[in-house]
């Protein structure tokens, strides 16, 4: 198979990261780069999102679930407020009855 020779400008610190992965996999700059032509012809696409979006937030800023925990901890602060809170004794001695004792 007939080969052609390209040149790419790549940052050279993602360059270096992306060869010592490669190199962890085995597999060349060369390889992975026609790998990567391969799937964009196999897909008439890019094989990944590509999307514009606002500057993202460091990574200890970002949402990972937090905002669901500090929505459930907001709303107990408010239940125990309200009175809508019942003992934990309560809790267990109901959930150790049999289904049919009230």
């Amino acid at each position: 198979m007939e080969h052609k020779e390209i040149t790419l400008s790549v940052d050279p610190v993602i360059e270096e990261k992306t060869r010592k992965i490669l190199n962890r996999l085995g597999m060349s700059m060369s390889t992975a780069v026609n790998l990567y032509f391969s799937q964009i012809v196999m897909t008439d696409s890019i094989p990944f999102d590509v999307k514009v979006t606002e500057t993202p937030e460091p990574k200890n800023k970002r949402d990972n679930g937090d905002g669901e925990l500090q929505a459930k901890i907001r709303q107990g602060y408010d239940d125990y407020n309200a009175g809508r809170m019942s003992d934990s004794a309560d809790a267990l001695t109901s959930a150790d009855r049999p289904l049919n004792e009230p």
